[in-house]
Order: C-alpha cells, then sequence, then structure tokens
C-alpha cells in the first residue's frame, strides 16, 4: 500500500496532469472551443463551423503572417489567440456586420503546425513535436516517450526576446520521484530540449565485498548503510565490523574508515554521507 507521502505525491501529479489535459471548453454565448488553453500559431489548421452557413464554413489555414480569410469579413487575425477567443471575434464580426443575427460558432484546431519544439537524446520519439495545448514538462514526456525518466536530466535552451539564448535544467527526479511540481515547467514553441542520462560525476561506486558490485547514480544524500543495501547487501566474506571510503578532495585521494559496529549501536555519525565520486569499499574479512 502507499504511504502518505507517496498517496500525496501520485495524487499531485494526477491532478496537475488532469487539469493540463482538459479537452473542450462550452459557453453561453454560442462559441464552443477545443483545448482552450492553446494559443493558435502561423501555419495552424482551423475547422471553423458556422451554424446553418455553408459559405463560412470549412477549414482554413493560418498565413505566416496570422491571418485567415474568410467570405464577408476577408483577413481576420488569428495566431495569437485561443480558439474560443478567434470564436468570439468571428461572432462578434459577423453580428456588427449584420451577416448574421445571432452567430453560432464552433472553432477547433485540426492540425496542430504551428508551436513546435525539438527534442533530441534520450527519447523514443526524436525530432519534431508540436503543441496541442498549453504544455508542460509532464506532458511532453508522455508525449516523447522519455527513455530515462527521473534517472535522467532535462536541459531546455529557450531564446529570448532579446535574441539571446537561456539554458533551463530540469530536475527530473525531484519532479518524478519527490512530486516536486515546480520543476514541471510550461514547455514554449521554439524551445530546444535534451534528455540525456545524469552526469557520471553524479554517481558512487560500490566494491569489495558486496553481492552486486558497481556504479551506483545519486538521487537524494546517501549514507554507507544506504549504498550496501542498494548494492544488495555485505557478502559472507565481508569485514562487518569496519569499511572504507575512497574520496577525492582538492586532486588528493584520502581513505575514510567507518565504523560499521558503532552505527548498529546507534552512532549515526559514523554513517557518512557520500558524495559524488566517492568509492564504498566492502573490506574482506580474513577470519
Amino acid at each position: 500500500m502507499l504511504n502518505a507521502k507517496k498517496f500525496t505525491i501520485v495524487l499531485s501529479l494526477f491532478i496537475a496532469s488532469f487539469f493540463s489535459c482538459v479537452n473542450f471548453c462550452f459557453s453561453d454565448d454560442g462559441t464552443i472551443s477545443a483545448k482552450e488553453d492553446y494559443t493558435i500559431a502561423a501555419n495552424d489548421v482551423l475547422d471553423i463551423v458556422v451554424l446553418k452557413d455553408d459559405n463560412l464554413t470549412k477549414v482554413y489555414t493560418v498565413s505566416g503572417d496570422g491571418f485567415i480569410v474568410m467570405p464577408f469579413l476577408d483577413k481576420v487575425k488569428s495566431a495569437g489567440l485561443t480558439s474560443k477567443e478567434l470564436a468570439d471575434f468571428i461572432a462578434e464580426k459577423l453580428k456588427s456586420g449584420n451577416y448574421l443575427l445571432e452567430p453560432k460558432i464552433t472553432v477547433t484546431v485540426k492540425e496542430y503546425l504551428g508551436q513546435k519544439v525539438m527534442v533530441f537524446g534520450l527519447v523514443k520519439n526524436p525530432g519534431v513535436h508540436y503543441l496541442k495545448r498549453k504544455t508542460y514538462v509532464l506532458d511532453l514526456l508522455s508525449q516523447i516517450g522519455s527513455t530515462e525518466g527521473s534517472s535522467g536530466k532535462m536541459e531546455i535552451t529557450r531564446k529570448k526576446l532579446s535574441g539571446a539564448e537561456e539554458k533551463i535544467n530540469v530536475d527530473l527526479y525531484a519532479l518524478l520521484m519527490n512530486g516536486d511540481l515546480s520543476q514541471n515547467l510550461q514547455i514554449l514553441s521554439g524551445d530546444s530540449i535534451v534528455i540525456s542520462r545524469k552526469s557520471t560525476q553524479q554517481q558512487i561506486y560500490v566494491l569489495g565485498e558486496v553481492r552486486n558490485p558497481g556504479p551506483y547514480t545519486i538521487e537524494k544524500d546517501l549514507s554507507v548503510l544506504e549504498a550496501f543495501r542498494l548494492a544488495g547487501g555485505m557478502s559472507d566474506f565481508a569485514n562487518k565490523g569496519k569499511a572504507k571510503i575512497i574520496r577525492e578532495e582538492k586532486g588528493e585521494k584520502k581513505n575514510i574508515i567507518v565504523n560499521l559496529d558503532k552505527i548498529r549501536k546507534g552512532d549515526k555519525s559514523e554513517d557518512v554521507t557520500l558524495k559524488a565520486g566517492d568509492v564504498l569499499v566492502a573490506i574482506k574479512s580474513w577470519f
């Protein structure tokens, strides 16, 4: 069963995902729009239905400068508006121009070709991806099929209005494992995103008399006993009384002897927190 913390995390992620995926919005003024939070962009294909008017009901492509051309109304600015805002605008123009008394408008984005991002790295579907609504990191991970999940890292390269680029790092472990929704950033059109493995500098090595020796990624503060458990525990030939940490500081390696007996007796000061690059060695017992 889930403990209280895990339940809270799962519930938080579910709520965030639910509210970012609401597809339809209905209004009292006769306009209906899909995915209301999506902002229409150049090259999007729109399906516009004007009730009881076949001349206006058709599929429109937003031009490069952000307009569609409609009968009676000529050029209609569409880019930068949500589907609902565009539906409201068309209805108001038709009514004020005496073309229709009570226009009923439906605007749906048929093809999302305007807002796109580039995704590279350790994903199942690298390349161009189109944003179909207001999109956040959780939404994008689901869309692209990341192969790394919480063990990977995400770097977003984004152009500012000044033309300068900024790098934004997302802590996927904090988001996916701890439910830190501050990491669930909005993805914007034009973003270039790379998902990769965390640097080997974020690893420790557990060697010697353990059941599963090798490198382990540090996702949080990790103590000596936790590291040994991660490596499957100490073997039958290990010295159960002490272990050794090999740590490099300022270019020099030093050995730290850990008294395991004291830790088991409750002396937590001996249960050293490991750092990236540390080598934890379970010493062989000769007795």
